[in-house]
């Protein structure tokens, strides 16, 4: 509710939900603000997309085996009838488009609650949309090996091809932030503050 009360004034605004385990780069907003505006005739509009790693229909298991899924494990009465979950958008990061927030919202009010907040939300809640969502896949730019993603940030002929990354070690987390600064362009450390610039660059 707050999202669409505070922040329908911005056209191309985009909600980002980050799960805070996960390492998420800086250049990754800017394919936000691409792939959510199409232009026309060098007009861009604002349409319905969530730009996410997607996970297709039946892709993901449901874990039901209480002695295996540990936090995870699904009742029988929840989901019923499937082994798969539905389409939805991996909890690693996702950014949502404006005209999608109270759509969504109100779709909430009719879809019964499913705990797992990443399948509710960009699976469950959008089938039930009166228009078609158009997602932008990125699981392509998903590395849970920090020291691969480390070895591509630091070698600076190749682009930041990974816009998410697994932090399972604090230092290499933090060279990962580090070695991302120095790449970035004179645009996008504009769109950082000084205070962040000088205590990680």
């Amino acid at each position: 509710m707050w999202d669409i009360a505070g922040c329908t004034v911005y056209t191309f605004y985009s909600v980002f939900f980050v799960d805070l385990q996960q390492y998420r780069s800086q250049s990754s907003p800017k394919l936000v603000m691409n792939c959510a505006c199409f232009g026309v005739d060098n007009v861009c509009m604002c349409v319905q997309v969530i730009i996410c790693p997607l996970w297709s229909d039946n892709t993901m298991p449901i874990l039901r085996d209480v002695g295996k899924c540990m936090k995870w494990c699904v009742k029988r009465t929840e989901l019923r009838g499937r082994t798969g979950f539905p389409q939805y958008c991996s909890g690693l990061s996702y950014a949502l488009s404006t005209p999608l927030l109270a759509q969504l919202y109100n779709a909430s009010k009719s879809t019964p609650f499913f705990w797992i907040d990443d399948v509710y939300v960009t699976g469950l809640l959008t089938r039930k949309l009166p228009t078609a969502v158009r997602y932008v896949n990125t699981l392509s730019n998903v590395q849970l090996d920090q020291d691969a993603a480390l070895r591509l940030y630091r070698n600076l002929s190749e682009p930041m091809r990974y816009y998410y990354v697994h932090g399972r070690d604090e230092t290499k987390f933090m060279q990962l932030w580090r070695t991302l600064i120095r790449r970035l362009t004179p645009e996008q450390r504009e769109m950082m503050s000084d205070a962040a610039l000088s205590r990680w660059s």
